[in-house]
């Protein structure tokens, strides 16, 4: 009987120990480290504005009511955001140009500008002449012929090594 409890005790003061370890990393954050993530989101500024151009990593938005706002955002944020000049946008910023978060406000129309492109025909020229065949190559000089060396003579045959007492 007394067998019995020291199992039951141990068993349950490792099933304690492991849940107790695998808990612990899922505590929340300390309230200084939820303080410090809110402040950071507290100072980011909103922009809603349309695209009007986008060189590189810079994109220039033309807010509502203001004037245009030069923001850059991170290449690989442009490229999942697709964003194309005159899609509408709503930005969020960080110290004055870095863009923290970016979405597309949809519904919007997206205008396209074509650009004319005046095409000169292609003149034909003339074939040009056949060109002029080469001179024909001089022969090679016929190579020298040496004297076959003299065969060497055959080595005396060797007798067969004796075995190593021990080693087989």
């Amino acid at each position: 009987m007394r067998f019995q409890n020291i199992k039951l005790l141990t068993g349950t003061a490792l099933s304690v120990l492991v849940s107790a370890v695998s808990v612990h990393p899922a505590i929340a954050n300390p309230a200084i480290q939820i303080a410090q993530t809110q402040t950071t989101t507290a100072n980011a500024e909103t922009v809603t504005g349309i695209v009007k151009s986008i060189v590189g990593d810079i994109i220039t938005i033309k807010p509502e009511n203001e004037r245009y706002r030069t923001l850059r955002i991170q290449k690989c944020v442009l490229r999942i955001t697709s964003l194309v000049p005159g899609m509408k946008v709503k930005a969020s910023i960080i110290g004055g140009s870095q863009v923290e978060s970016i979405m597309a406000i949809p519904n919007v129309k997206v205008t396209t500008t074509t650009v004319q492109r005046t095409v000169t025909p292609r003149v034909e020229t003339p074939p040009a002449p056949p060109p002029i065949p080469a001179p024909a190559p001089r022969p090679a000089p016929a190579p020298r012929v040496q004297p076959a060396p003299a065969p060497r003579p055959a080595p005396a045959p060797r007798p067969a090594p004796r075995p190593v007492r021990g080693l087989w």
